[in-house]
């Protein structure tokens, strides 16, 4: 199998990961499609290691955030805070996700602060050198993209794990002292 097809699998379980793992509405695989006029949240998250480097985006609709927020939020106070503070949590889990995934495979990288932008009729553009995978979802009545960039620098072997599998969502290891 390509690795850009693993790749593509394991970037979207990363994703779904997410919405099991904290019990929302299991998102469903659309077609690419307009995200609308309203308020989005952006989130982004880059992560490298020895042999690529890569960045992962979240395109989410700032209802889609109210709807899925932890805690009941007072209705007279901006609560855009909050939802920058969420956006960025949901990356960095998404990506947390991503490197429980790929460990057993003897891949690890380390990965940078979230960025969260706060805007109307977002897009996004290919940057070219790099293999590149989206997927929009649909998430109750809300419509959601998720973009992966990333620059391979040589073949990884994503046929047999090094290792055991994957940790589950959550599961705490204990490393020695």
């Amino acid at each position: 199998m390509s690795v850009d097809k693993v790749l593509g699998d394991i970037f979207k379980k990363s994703f779904t990961d997410f919405f099991d793992s904290h019990k929302i509405e299991k998102p469903t695989p659309i077609d690419e499609q307009d995200l609308g006029s309203g308020v989005h949240y952006v989130a982004n998250l880059s992560f490298f290691g020895e042999g690529f480097t890569g960045s992962t985006t979240l395109l989410v609709p700032e209802d889609c955030l109210k709807d899925s927020y932890p805690a009941k939020l007072n209705d007279s106070e901006d609560a855009s805070p909050f939802f920058h503070d969420w956006a960025s949590e949901i990356i960095n889990i998404i990506v947390g996700n991503l490197k429980r995934l790929v460990t057993p495979y003897g891949v690890s990288f380390e990965i940078t602060t979230p960025t969260v932008i706060r805007g109307k009729s977002m897009s996004f553009y290919d940057v070219g050198d790099r293999s590149r995978y989206s997927q929009h979802w649909q998430v109750g009545e809300h419509i959601l993209a998720h973009f992966y960039s990333v620059k391979v620098y040589w073949e990884f072997d994503f046929d047999e794990p090094i290792q055991s599998e994957a940790l589950a969502p959550g599961q705490l290891v204990r490393l020695k002292d």
